[in-house]
């Protein structure tokens, strides 16, 4: 079976090589195909990635009676700049592989990644959707290496068990990488990103979430995320986040699972009372949608819990640092972030002890 691994390429000068040849290490005996979708970035991304496929191509050519197949570059190219999501969109419409496979151009794959993902999906033809771990680099040398959490289950093979990693267990993640994807269930549902906006994700992980029914996970580390200053997301202003956000969450609330809605509310509704209030001194349009998200919980059913939070979030976002206290909640509810709190702050008086 083939892999059509996607990747968008927007001003990584510094981060494309080492991506790409993370992708030219597989040691996945299948076939594979590499899109690199061109979005009209202004530095030398492409150029530096033309050469090192040239370079593959000619290194492959000379040692021929090597074991790995070789992989399939092409580069697909946009008339403008269009943005991360178009991006990804144009690359599974070009896809001719059984699987897909969303890696971003400033990260890193281990080189047993796509064995060990195909593995499981050649084992299990049935399977939707193969989703490894990850391993996060810091922003500065100073900072450690963070490791995804712990996974609950190998397996989820209902509706009702793919919710339940995603809502209860947070061991389903909301990011498109570093999930294997068989591209016919992509395309027999619509999914695909909304353009334009940033946080693409959570949109898309909803449509997801609302069609998967058999999913499988490895236990192992399959993907290096690379935190960094200056790109999409932590490039934006506050003001362009939330805008975004804004419209995420609209589009959620707007899509709903039919009996389901209690369950979405209940997840997305808590992040929703967070935002606003952080978001709605700055952009009051927030107060206007969590009253809408009030009104369907009332609609729904929800317990008196999501429905006192929605409240909280509106009757806080009022004050100028109402929303930490939504965070300080939240770190109750899952004790595994006060965890992380203690780690951060423990690293930082420990390297100022060393400077000193």
């Amino acid at each position: 079976m083939m892999v059509s691994i996607i990747i968008p390429v927007y001003n990584v000068a510094p981060y494309i090589e080492d991506c790409l040849r993370s992708v030219m290490r597989q040691t996945y005996q299948g076939d594979m195909e590499c899109l690199l979708v061109d979005d009209c970035g202004t530095d030398d991304s492409i150029s530096i990635a033309e050469r090192l496929i040239r370079e593959y191509n000619d290194n492959y050519n000379y040692n021929i009676n090597e074991e790995r197949r070789r992989i399939s570059f092409r580069f697909l190219q946009h008339e403008r700049n269009r943005g991360l999501s178009a991006a990804r969109n144009t690359g599974v419409e070009a896809a001719v592989g059984d699987y897909v496979y969303f890696l971003d151009s400033d990260d890193e794959i281990t080189d047993d990644c796509i064995n060990l993902l195909m593995a499981e999906a050649e084992k299990h033809p049935e399977i939707e959707m193969v989703q490894g771990k990850e391993l996060c680099l810091p922003i500065r040398d100073s900072d450690c290496m963070t490791a995804n959490v712990k996974q609950h289950v190998a397996e989820a093979m209902t509706n009702d068990e793919v919710r339940r990693c995603f809502f209860e267990l947070d061991q389903m993640k909301v990011m498109a990488w570093n999930k294997l994807l068989k591209r016919k269930f992509l395309e027999e549902h619509h999914i695909s990103f909304v353009e334009r906006v940033l946080f693409e994700d959570i949109p898309w992980s909803f449509q997801l979430i609302k069609y998967l029914e058999r999913v499988r996970f490895v236990d192992s580390v399959t993907y290096i995320y690379r935190r960094r200053e200056g790109s999409i997301q932590t490039g934006a202003s506050e003001r362009e986040q939330a805008e975004s956000l804004l419209r995420n969450y609209r589009q959620v609330l707007t899509e709903l699972t039919p009996g389901r809605e209690r369950e979405e509310i209940g997840y997305y509704g808590k992040k929703m009372a967070y935002l606003c209030a952080r978001h709605a001194r700055m952009m009051p349009k927030w107060r206007e949608d969590i009253r809408a998200w009030q009104e369907k919980a009332k609609e729904s059913h929800c317990g008196i819990g999501v429905r006192m939070r929605l409240a909280a979030g509106e009757l806080l976002s009022r004050t100028k640092y109402g929303w930490r206290v939504l965070s300080v909640v939240n770190r109750l509810e899952h004790p595994r972030l006060i965890l992380g709190d203690v780690s951060r702050i423990s690293r930082k008086l420990r390297n100022k002890m060393m400077w000193k």
